[in-house]
This record gives C-alpha cells, structure tokens and sequence, in this order.
C-alpha cells in the first residue's frame, strides 16, 4: 500500500503475526514517519487554511515518539534519541498551537452566551495563536536545514533485532511489549482518581495504551480492535475533554491576573469551565464502573498470556540462518546474497513508505 492510501491510518497495514519484528518495525516507523513529513509542511507554512493540518502533525508526532519507544531494541540508541529530541520539538510546538485553536473554538461556539467576555477572550486567543505559529514555522526550518526526512530513512535502514536471543515473531514481540504499559495503565485506574491532577495522568497512560494497540492490532484477532480498542477510544475523549477544560482554566486564570480590565470577564469565563471540568467528570466517574474496568482487564489478561502458538500455527522468533556449504564451512555467496536481499528490502520499505 502506497503512503497516500496510508495516510491517517491509525492501524499498521501490511503485517501479520508470524511476521519477523524487524520488518514490522520498518513498516511501522515508515508508516508513521510518512505522516509527519506530510503535515509538517502545511502545518508549518499553510495552519490558516485548515487547522486540521496542526492538529494532525502533533498526532503524528506523538505515535512517532510512542514508536521509538516501542521498537527501541531494534534501535541504534544515538540515533533514535536525535530523532527523538526533533519530533519532541514539533510534538511541543504543534501541541501549544493546538491547545488555542480548540479553545478558540469552543469559545466560538459559546460567543452567543458570553458575549462581550468571549470577545476579550477570542482577541487574547488570536494574538496568542499568532505567536505561536512562529515557533512551529521556526521548528520546521530549523530540522529542515538538518535534512530531517534523510535521518529519518537512515534510522528506517538502520532497524534490525538487537535484544537478547533470535529475533521473535510480530505476535511475541507484541505481548511482551505491551505488557508494562497496560500494567501501569491498570494499577493507576485502581488508585484515586478524585483529582484531576490523577485523571491527566490516566489519560497520558491511556494514550501510551492506545497508542501501542494501534500499533500491534495485526498481531491480535478481531477482539483486540473490536472490543478492547473502543473502550480505550471512549476513554480518551472523555478524559481529553477534562482536559481541555482544565486547561482553558489555567490559560482565563492567567490571563485574568495579567489583564486588569477584562478580569471580570476572564472571571465569568472561568466560573463556566470549572463548571464544565466539574461535569465532565461527573460523566466519566459515572461510565467508568468497576465492571468495566474488571471486563477490560481481563480481556487484556486473556489477549497477553504467553501462548505457544495463534490460530493452530507456531509462533516461533527467526533465528540466524544456517547458510553452510556442505563442507561444513559457512557458504560466503549465501551469506552475501541474504545480506543484499535484506539491505534491499529495507531500502524498497523506507522509499515506499516515506515521501
């Protein structure tokens, strides 16, 4: 599948569960890495005809930076922390960027209840949002100068298996990878969840979670996307509008200490979203009954058993080829054939699936 058809997908195309986890990984950080050389052009240069264009480069660079973190033992470490530190700049510029074209939205939508106090606070919206174009723009460039989509390809080339022993299938590389996320995502859903402080960071464990299904569903049967996904997916938009909310607080609060003259109306705007965080989650306490949370947990305890094998089929890792002639001496020619067909084989996936 060509990157355009890819585009946006939050699923891996093109995997399977007995596949080698090298190759995976080459499909996958292709894949995503395709993303963010898409948008960040037009979410650098062209924010004002579309702000989908922001908000889908910040997505990208978050399931980039969760996909170095996934396939880090197939990783040179020097390399992918550069790559790391890069989209980390665009994740935090895009983010900040991101944050005021939704509250400039909400507040589009409420003008006709607020009225003058939305108007105060849509003129301090826009002249926030107009500065911080300027380092997203400035990112941009500045990893541009770098020739950013080289290193990535360089890093794509570079993947192959470094854990210990043989290289382990898609499917036994996913159960053991994304065991400690939901792990951690279980034992804070146990804890207090009476602050807002504790929902944000729920939500940022969810995201890892959600983050890491997107990525290994090839390796799962329908159950994983069909059941389990949903939950996750519902859970994010309820905590994310939290969130938001909670975040239009901070952003009115200081804007109210800052701005004398419109402190009234800052006031009034921020009685309204500290309303709304206190109905938000009163929703979310309400859906996120221990049944549920019992239910998800299980389901994942079942999907993540270490198994023997999927569907009947072995799932056993690729170790090393034993290329010996049949003197017993290794055979050279073999050796080097499977090397080339390998460094081809990268280089098709990383010209495919990049720009």
């Amino acid at each position: 599948m060509g990157l355009k058809k890819q585009l946006g997908k939050r699923w891996i195309v093109g995997v399977a569960p007995e596949m080698p986890i090298s190759k995976v990984a080459r499909r996958a950080l292709g894949q995503r890495f395709g993303n963010v050389l898409f948008y960040l052009p037009k979410a650098a240069k062209h924010a004002d005809e579309d702000i989908e264009f922001v908000h889908q480069l910040r997505v990208a660079t978050r399931r980039s930076v969760a996909m170095l973190q996934i396939f880090s033992e197939l990783l040179p470490k020097t390399q992918a922390k550069k790559i790391r530190k890069q989209l980390c700049g665009l994740r935090r510029a895009a983010g900040h960027a991101r944050d005021l074209d939704v509250l400039t939205n909400r507040l589009t939508e409420t003008r006709s209840q607020n009225g003058k106090h939305s108007k105060s606070a849509a003129r301090q919206l826009a002249k926030l949002r107009r500065r911080a174009q300027a380092p997203l723009l400035a990112e941009y460039k500045r990893i541009k100068k770098k020739d950013f989509k080289k290193r990535l390809k360089l890093l794509i080339h570079s993947i192959e298996w470094r854990g210990k022993g043989n290289e382990p299938c898609f499917a036994t590389y996913a159960r053991h990878a994304m065991r400690p996320d939901v792990d951690k995502f279980f034992n804070m859903a146990a804890g207090d969840l009476s602050e807002t402080e504790s929902l944000h960071r729920l939500r940022i464990a969810g995201k890892r979670v959600r983050y890491a299904m997107e990525v290994f569903a090839g390796a799962f049967d329908k159950t994983f996307r069909k059941e389990l996904y949903p939950f996750f997916e519902e859970a994010q938009d309820k905590l994310g509008a939290i969130n938001d909310h909670a975040t239009a607080s901070c952003l009115f609060e200081t804007w109210r200490d800052e701005d004398k003259k419109s402190s009234k109306a800052f006031d009034e705007l921020l009685t309204v979203e500290r309303q709304e965080i206190d109905l938000s989650c009163s929703e979310f306490y309400d859906w996120w009954t221990p049944k549920r949370v019992e239910q998800l947990r299980a389901g994942f305890q079942k999907l993540l058993a270490d198994q023997a094998s999927l569907n009947g089929r072995p799932l056993r890792g690729r170790g090393k080829s034993n290329r010996f002639a049949r003197n017993g001496e290794p055979d050279q020619e073999a050796e080097a054939a499977a090397a080339e067909k390998r460094r081809q084989e990268i280089a098709a996936a990383a010209e495919d699936l990049l720009p």
